[in-house]
């Protein structure tokens, strides 16, 4: 018995360390800037900071998000591209459209959470009620298209692909009169589109959707219990070709409403020449 008097408490405090990790890892976001050595990118973004958000989920517009949008204000942004996966599964949208009314101009796509429900979803690209596209909106979404995007270097082709995880997405027709002596960004929900965007030479891919894994377990189970194909690209950068792609962490959480070992993140990137 004379044990349990030692046992107990011991119990209670790394139950209470476990709880503050798993609390500071789920709301605590970790800023991260990359510097990218590519002449091809730098020649059209040099001096250009684009910012990489993806997997918000968002519940409310609490706190975290509240944080994001200061450090967008402080770090000042040129471009703000958005990965999808915006809203928590069968949640409001209302806490979304708050968010993007915060953004001063952003891209996006969709991810497969936004899409839940097809006729509420409408609400991120529509005026309210209608079927009329919003006429200034302050992130514009890119559902299987390529714009221009004009910086001080020059020109960039910003492809967005449509959900690939709910097969929505057409990279052929995202790809679609592209301006092939321009660099390309393609902005895609999932990492599984790596393979065909590296086959079509494009130069840096953007995609979120695994949250790192949300549980820093999940790198080791990845293969064995995680056999989805996107999970091969769990988080971090990957190379094939002269394609690049980034996947991000993400910000909120599903599943499971917490993170443990992955915190959330805001991806800041800049090109450089090569030396």
């Amino acid at each position: 018995m004379k044990y349990l008097r030692f046992l107990i408490p011991a119990i209670l405090i790394l139950a209470l360390i476990l709880f503050a990790k798993i609390y500071y890892d789920t709301y605590t976001l970790e800023v991260r800037h990359y510097r990218i050595v590519d002449s091809r990118m730098a020649e059209a973004l040099s001096g250009a900071k684009v910012v990489f958000l993806s997997d918000l989920h968002m519940r409310r517009f609490g706190p975290r998000e509240q944080e994001i949008i200061r450090i967008l204000q402080e770090e000042k942004p040129d471009i703000i591209l958005l990965g999808g996966d915006y809203i928590s599964f069968q949640g409001s949208y209302d806490p979304v459209m708050a968010f993007f009314h915060q953004l001063p101009q952003a891209y996006a796509v969709m991810g497969n959470s936004d899409y839940y429900n097809e006729n509420g979803s409408c609400i991120l690209c529509h005026k309210p009620n209608s079927s009329i596209l919003q006429s200034d909106p302050s992130v514009f979404h890119l559902r299987n298209a390529t714009t221009l995007l004009h910086t001080a270097g020059g020109w960039v082709n910003l492809i967005g692909l449509d959900d690939p995880v709910n097969k929505k997405g057409d990279i052929a027709e995202a790809t679609r009169g592209i301006e092939p002596s321009f660099p390309s960004v393609l902005l895609a929900h999932s990492p599984d589109v790596f393979e065909e965007a590296s086959a079509r030479g494009i130069d840096f891919v953007l995609a979120g959707h695994n949250h790192g894994g949300q549980v820093f377990l999940a790198r080791y189970l990845k293969g064995r219990m995680l056999v989805d194909p996107a999970f091969e690209y769990l988080d971090g950068f990957f190379q094939k070709g002269r394609t690049l792609m980034y996947v991000g962490r993400g910000v909120g959480t599903s599943y499971f409403p917490f993170r443990f070992g992955v915190r959330p993140e805001v991806a800041f990137f800049q090109f450089i020449h090569e030396t």
